[in-house]
C-alpha cells in the first residue's frame, strides 16, 4: 500500500489512506478517511457489538427433545404443582403420578347403591315375566316377557291378523306355494308399494336401490385406485409395451373400425341385406385362399366425408387390395366409374409374396 498522508487523502477524495505508522492498539493497518480510525479496530468494535446484541438462543426443553424422539412420555426438569417429580403425558403434560391418585381417588369414592329394576331382579330370579306398574309404549299396563321386555298385552295384538299378522299370512302362503316374492299392497319403510323377498320380507326396489348403491360405490373406488396406478412409471412402460405388440394394434384397430360401422348404419337400414357381403367374403376366401374382406365405398372414416354402413356402399374385396385403398377419397387412380358406381379394378396379387 502507498505511503500518504491524511490531507493528501482528503484532497484527492479518497476513502481510505496508510500511514504506515501503529494505531493506539497496535495495528498498522488502512484508515478512515473521515474519522482517522483504524480499519482492524472498527472491525473488532463491530464485532464486540454485535455478539453483545445477539440473543441467546435457548435450551431445547426436555418436552421438545422427547417429540423430535418420538417418545410418549417425558421427564420434566420441574415438579408439578403437586410435587410429583414424574414422567409426563407428551400430548396433554399431565403428571403420571397426579394420574394414578385421581384414579385411586375415584375408585375409592363411595358410589350410592342403585336399586335393581323389575327386569333385573326377574332375571336374577330366573321368572318368565315381570311387572313395572308402568305403561308401555301404546298405554298398556300389564306384565313384560323378561327375555324381550316386550308388553303381553302388545304380542297379542300382534298376534292378532292385523297388518303383521296378515303379512305374516302372506308370507307363509308364498313359502308354501313356493314363490320367491309376496305383494302386501302396503308401502315398505321408504315409500315403495312393491313385491317383498319371502328369505328377507325386504321390498325389490329397496334391494335394487342398495345394489345400484354398492355397484357405484365400488365403481368410484376402483376408478380412484386405477387412476393412481395409471401415474406409476411401472404400469405406464406397461402400457407402452402391450399396445405395441402388433397384433394388439391389429385388434384395435379392427375394434375402432366395426364401431364406427356400427355407428355409421341407420335404424331403418335392413341389416339381413349386409349379411351376403360378409357371407360372400368368407366364400371366397375360402375358394380362393385369397383373404377377403368387406370394404366400405365411401370410407366411413374421413376428415371430409362420412359413408353409410349401407348395402350400396360395400364390395368385397381382396385384403390386400382393401390395405391399398386404405380410406382414400376421391378414389385412387386404378377405380373407375361404370354408370354412377364404383367398381375396383382388382389387379392379381403379386407372385411369391404369401398373402
Amino acid at each position: 500500500m502507498r505511503i500518504e498522508s491524511y490531507t493528501a487523502a482528503k484532497t484527492r477524495g479518497a476513502r481510505y489512506y496508510f500511514t504506515g505508522k501503529p494505531c493506539k492498539h497496535g495495528h498498522v493497518d488502512r484508515r478512515l478517511t473521515a474519522n482517522g480510525s483504524c480499519v482492524t479496530c472498527l472491525n473488532a468494535t463491530q464485532r464486540a457489538f454485535y455478539y453483545r446484541r445477539r440473543p441467546v438462543r435457548p435450551a431445547l426443553s426436555p418436552r421438545t427433545i422427547a417429540r423430535a424422539a418420538g417418545e410418549r412420555y417425558y421427564m420434566p426438569a420441574r415438579p408439578c404443582r403437586r410435587g410429583h417429580l414424574a414422567k409426563r403425558l407428551m400430548s396433554t403434560r399431565v403428571c403420571t403420578a397426579c394420574s394414578r391418585e385421581n384414579g385411586l381417588k375415584e375408585r375409592q369414592r363411595p358410589r350410592p347403591a342403585h336399586p335393581l329394576s323389575p327386569r333385573r331382579a326377574a332375571k336374577l330370579r330366573g321368572a318368565t315375566y315381570y311387572f313395572t306398574g308402568e305403561p308401555c309404549k301404546r298405554g298398556h299396563v300389564a306384565r313384560r316377557v323378561t327375555s324381550s321386555g316386550k308388553c303381553r298385552r302388545c304380542t297379542y295384538e300382534e298376534r292378532r291378523p292385523g297388518r303383521k299378522g296378515r303379512h305374516q299370512a302372506l308370507r307363509r302362503d308364498a313359502l308354501r306355494r313356493g314363490a320367491k316374492y309376496y305383494f302386501t299392497g302396503e308401502p315398505c319403510k321408504r315409500g315403495h308399494t312393491d313385491q317383498r323377498s319371502v328369505s328377507n320380507y325386504a321390498c325389490l326396489t329397496c334391494q335394487r336401490e342398495d345394489r345400484n348403491k354398492r355397484y357405484w360405490t365400488r365403481r368410484h373406488h376402483n376408478l380412484a385406485k386405477l387412476r393412481q396406478r395409471r401415474h406409476k412409471p411401472a404400469f405406464q412402460q406397461w402400457q407402452r409395451t402391450y399396445y405395441a405388440r402388433p397384433d394388439v394394434r391389429a385388434q384395435r384397430n379392427a375394434d375402432a373400425i366395426r364401431a364406427y360401422a356400427d355407428r355409421s348404419m341407420p335404424a331403418w337400414v335392413d341389416q339381413e341385406a349386409i349379411l351376403p357381403f360378409y357371407q360372400e367374403a368368407i366364400r371366397l376366401t375360402a375358394a380362393t385362399g385369397i383373404a377377403h374382406e368387406v370394404d366400405h365405398i365411401v370410407p366411413v372414416v374421413h376428415p371430409d366425408v362420412s359413408g353409410l354402413h349401407v348395402p350400396w356402399n360395400l364390395q368385397v374385396v381382396p385384403h390386400y387390395e382393401n390395405r391399398r385403398k386404405k380410406n382414400c377419397f376421391p378414389w385412387p387412380p386404378h377405380y373407375v366409374f361404370l354408370e354412377g358406381v364404383v367398381v375396383p379394378q382388382l389387379p392379381s396379387p403379386p407372385t411369391g409374396v404369401n398373402w
